[in-house]
């Protein structure tokens, strides 16, 4: 977090595209953290989600 660009922002559309304008209005240059700077990031990320999704709804959202 101390070299990127990192906002949290919730999945509402809203909030997403607005933290999109916030990270490109700022327009700064910032150097790429090594672990991001991998050919399979996103699929990667999208492991992530997925894998938490599941656990996210039984305890937070209480949804069995």
């Amino acid at each position: 977090m101390d070299k990127g660009n990192i906002i949290i922002c919730g999945l509402e559309k809203e909030s997403v595209l607005d933290a999109i304008r916030v990270v490109t209005d700022q327009n700064t240059r910032t150097e790429v953290v090594d672990d991001y700077n991998n050919e399979i990031l996103t699929a990667k990320v999208v492991r992530i989600i997925l894998s938490y999704t599941g656990y996210i709804n039984r305890t937070v959202w209480k949804r069995y």
